[in-house]
């Protein structure tokens, strides 16, 4: 889901296991180690965006600030 563009549909559903396995007594850590392609396909994407953005120049450097702040909120 994460590649496919479906992005924050895969950060609600994962928040969803995180939770349940928190509370079942499992880490974070454990579940990086169970969901390795998952937290590759995150790191993937935000290197995606980096790459586009700064060949954006100023332009998608500032979508990408103004982004950040939009889902901080």
């Amino acid at each position: 889901m994460a590649k496919s563009g479906y992005g924050e549909q895969a950060a609600e559903d994962y928040a969803l296991i995180v939770a349940a396995a928190n509370k079942a007594g499992h880490s974070t850590k454990d579940l990086a180690a169970v969901f390795p392609q998952y937290n590759a396909a995150l790191k993937a994407a935000a290197a995606e965006q980096r790459l586009v953005a700064s060949g954006m120049g100023l332009f998608g450097e500032q979508a990408l600030a103004t982004k950040a702040k939009l889902d901080s909120q």
